[in-house]
């Protein structure tokens, strides 16, 4: 994983990952557009990719893409 959008794409796109964490589709594919995703839906994604047992999406991989963009 890339970049956060890799991460919504891996998780199946913005549509189906809101789903799955609960949130509004816009909201996910702002995320993509903005390139970062708010710490606090970390634990949701996370577990997300564990239960479609998508690897390389973890709490460092979410960090390494924060200081990537910094």
């Amino acid at each position: 994983m890339n970049t956060f959008q890799d991460v919504i794409k891996a998780l199946g796109g913005g549509a189906v990952l809101a789903a799955d964490i609960g949130e509004n589709p816009i909201t996910v594919r702002q995320w993509g557009n903005r390139g970062s995703i708010p710490v606090k839906y970390w634990p949701a994604i996370i577990t997300a990719a564990k239960e479609k047992r998508v690897k390389g999406i973890s709490y460092q991989t979410l960090a390494r893409l924060v200081e990537a963009r910094a």
